[in-house]
């Protein structure tokens, strides 16, 4: 993860959401607690969220960063299923924004790595209106499952991983059968990953420009 300013224009990569409550979230907390303080003192009117190739992880995480985001209060979850749960989960709960939240504009930018954890963060930035959306289609949705159960083929002993839990956010009405979807489509060419040119992102430094 890292930052980067352009003027009034913040660049915040979230390259994974992969730091849990009983490990290194509070590491992701800093990170993001001294990235919007600086953020708030140099007055940045525009903030683009990176989050492609973000595979997911936790939600405690995703929630951090859209209590930064949200203007209203919201729920995570509309539901958590797996085997031994006794009562609710973090996220199924009401969970309030936070006060000094940011209130400019803000990008998102996405690609097909975008899975699990990054589905149910960007399903509920969509559901929302919480931005513009630009990249290309998503990895994954509102509906993600979690966990797994490996079985060993008989014949091939080929390892097949199924998962085991099943967690759905609250943008219930975004269909299932499709990844988010961008508000402007933009693509990486061939040449453009050679030349290390990044046309997501030039893209939507242009839209700003506009």
């Amino acid at each position: 993860m890292f930052r980067n300013f352009r003027g009034k224009t913040a660049v915040l990569t979230i390259s994974s959401f992969n730091y849990y409550e009983w490990n290194n979230y509070p590491v992701f907390k800093s990170f993001l607690d001294s990235s919007m303080k600086v953020i708030e003192n140099k007055k940045i009117e525009n903030l683009i969220i990176d989050v492609r190739y973000n595979r997911g992880g936790s939600q405690y995480p995703s929630i951090y960063l859209l209590q930064h985001l949200m203007d209203k209060p919201f729920t995570y979850y509309s539901k958590a299923e797996f085997e031994g749960k006794t009562d609710k989960m973090y996220g199924e709960e009401i969970i309030y924004p936070f006060e000094n939240r940011f209130k400019g504009k803000v990008y998102f930018l996405i690609d097909g790595n975008g899975n699990s954890t990054t589905g149910h963060f960007m399903s509920l930035v969509k559901a929302h209106n919480l931005g513009t959306i630009i990249g290309e289609e998503l990895g994954s949705n509102q509906f993600c499952t979690a966990g797994q159960t490996l079985f060993r083929l008989s014949n091939t002993k080929l390892v097949v991983s199924s998962a085991n839990n099943t967690h759905v956010s609250t943008a219930t009405k975004l269909p299932d059968e499709i990844g988010i979807l961008p508000d402007y489509y933009v693509s990486q060419s061939i040449d453009d990953y050679l030349n290390k040119v990044d046309a997501v992102k030039n893209y939507t430094l242009k839209l700003i420009r506009k």
